[in-house]
C-alpha cells in the first residue's frame, strides 16, 4: 500500500521477500489494515507520539549542549561563526517542540476536565 503497487506487483514483491500469499489472503490482510489504521492512529496520538516527541526535544537539546561546547573549543573565528549559526538554526526547532508540547497537554488535560 505504501509502495502503490498494483495488486500483481505487490504479490510478486512479497514472494520475492519470502512472504508468498494467494491473491485472497493479500486481500484480507490489506482490508485488515484499513479497517484498523484508525486505532492505530489512535495508539500512536495517545502512546507513541510522546516517546518520540520527548526524544526529538532531547536530541535538540543535546546537539545545542554539544554546540556550545564545540564553540569554546573552536580556535577559529571562522568555525565558530558557523557553530552560532548553526545554534541558532536550532532555537526555532527547539522552540516548536516546545509549544507543541504546550498544546497537547492543554489537549490532554480538556479530554480529563482538568
Amino acid at each position: 500500500m505504501r509502495m502503490r503497487l498494483t495488486r500483481a506487483q505487490a504479490l510478486a514483491y512479497l514472494e520475492k521477500e519470502g512472504f508468498a500469499m494467494s491473491e485472497s489472503t493479500y486481500g484480507r490482510i490489506k482490508r485488515n489494515l484499513k479497517k484498523n489504521q484508525y486505532q492505530r492512529l489512535n495508539f500512536i496520538a495517545g502512546y507513541g507520539f510522546e516517546e518520540q516527541h520527548l526524544e526529538r526535544i532531547d536530541t535538540c537539546e543535546l546537539m545545542l549542549k554539544l554546540h556550545w561546547q564545540n564553540y569554546t573549543e573552536e580556535k577559529s573565528p571562522y568555525k565558530r561563526s558557523l557553530i552560532l549559526k548553526e545554534i541558532r538554526e536550532l532555537q526555532p526547532l527547539i522552540s516548536a517542540y516546545y509549544d507543541s508540547t504546550r498544546s497537547v497537554m492543554n489537549c490532554r488535560l480538556r479530554q480529563v476536565g482538568i
